[in-house]
């Protein structure tokens, strides 16, 4: 009986085994065809959208660097626009008229420079520059000239009883006359001192009158001339 029933109870827990099981691949089944379905339903939705094309990113390309050439006639055509709107009736010290005369000087020689250029833009730039250097040195040159005089005679010479006068045509002519208290310093030596101002200045010649008359010429370009 004893080995009979033994028999019995290891086929009720093989029953029992076989069950569970069963129960566990039937739960397995169900729960992978629940995530199949599921995943069925989430590409169909997918599919179901409508397809909108993506709009393509316009990128703007960058400017191209402009070549020496086009830099070149870009200088040359600002330096036309300061020259041209250059004030000299506003001028008050020695310096505003030399700065000045700097200016004009250092544009017409890379205005010079410039227009035997191949280029044809840059020397179309060099040869405006020029016309408007010329145009403005023959206007400027006699009035900075007198304005220098008005200036020295305030600042320096006045004080050392001496006078100073311009003439001539254009301006060009110096005339200085010298007081009786003024023997510290003859003409020569005012010629020595403002030389190279003169040369700048572009007058022709300078006269001094003392206990004897001087006349220096003066060597220096005309006023339309370009400085190379």
């Amino acid at each position: 009986m004893s080995s009979t029933g033994g028999t019995f109870q290891d086929k009720l827990v093989v029953a029992g085994v076989f069950a569970i099981m069963v129960a566990i691949t039937l739960i397995t089944q169900k729960c992978d065809g629940a995530e199949a379905q599921a995943k069925a339903s989430e590409g169909a939705a997918v599919m179901s959208k409508p397809h909108t094309q993506t709009a393509p990113v316009l990128i703007n390309p960058a400017a191209p660097e402009p070549t020496y050439e086009e830099r070149i006639a870009a200088e040359l055509g600002e330096m036309s626009k300061d020259i041209t709107n250059t004030n000299i009736s506003v001028f008050s010290t020695s310096d505003d008229i030399m700065l000045y005369i700097n200016k004009l000087n250092a544009a017409g020689r890379q205005a010079s420079q410039a227009s035997s250029s191949p280029n044809e833009s840059l020397a179309k730039a060099a040869a405006d520059l020029q016309e408007v250097i010329k145009a403005r040195q023959l206007e400027d040159y006699p009035v900075l000239r007198e304005k220098w005089v008005d200036i020295l005679l305030r600042e320096a010479v006045g004080a050392q009883n001496i006078s100073v006068s311009v003439g001539g045509k254009r301006n060009t002519v110096l005339n200085f006359t010298a007081g009786h208290s003024s023997a510290s310093m003859d003409g020569e030596t005012v010629h020595f001192i403002y030389e190279d101002v003169y040369r700048k200045l572009r007058f022709k010649q300078a006269n001094y009158k003392w206990d004897r008359y001087y006349a220096y010429k003066v060597r220096s370009l005309n006023d339309t001339d370009l400085m190379k």
